[in-house]
């Protein structure tokens, strides 16, 4: 079986290993990790890529575990192909970003960078879901990856738990936008 499984390993402060969980979706051809959070009440939310072999795509996954390993939920987000960054505020709310790859009908000559935001509440629940696109030429992209520059996708959040993203652009050349959403 050439599957692998994303594994999720808490230890104590001694390095102890207390438990381990792991995601095997049956139909997936690998899953792996990306980033991780901790609410306020030390729940652990994961976020991750898995791709779904019988649905032929690939799908973002965000898995939330209580602080004894218990899986309290687990979402299938379909909106991120590189799940990056992942983040939870005082209302118990995680926020997960990434880039997605947006092909348009047609269009050889370019490829959409889509940058896509998603709030969801501690209970699992979508509350939100913001997607930028920005085209770059193709010839340009595979001139990037060759010299090592690969699509970024940062997030933070404030105080006031507006979400800011930061994604790379293009335009002329190779940029980078910001935008700031209301919580």
């Amino acid at each position: 079986d050439s599957a692998s499984e994303l594994a999720t390993i808490k230890y104590d402060s001694d390095g102890k290993r207390l438990w381990v969980k792991q995601f095997d979706d049956k139909a997936s051809g690998y899953s792996q990790g990306s980033a991780l959070a901790l609410d306020g009440d030390g729940n652990l939310f994961v976020l991750g890529q898995n791709s779904n072999m019988q649905a032929m795509r690939m799908e973002s996954i965000i898995i939330k575990y209580a602080s004894d390993g218990k899986k309290i939920w687990l979402r299938r987000t379909g909106k991120m192909v590189q799940p990056s960054q992942l983040a939870t505020n005082d209302r118990g709310d995680v926020i997960a970003a990434g880039i997605n790859y947006d092909f348009q009908p047609g269009d050889t000559d370019n490829l959409g960078l889509l940058g896509t935001t998603i709030k969801y509440d501690g209970s699992g629940k979508r509350k939100w879901t913001r997607s930028e696109r920005s085209a770059i030429p193709l010839d340009k992209f595979i001139s990037f990856l060759e010299n090592g520059i690969e699509p970024i996708f940062k997030m933070a959040l404030d105080k006031k738990d507006s979400v800011y993203v930061t994604s790379t652009g293009y335009w002329d050349d190779l940029n980078f936008t910001t935008i700031k959403y209301a919580p």
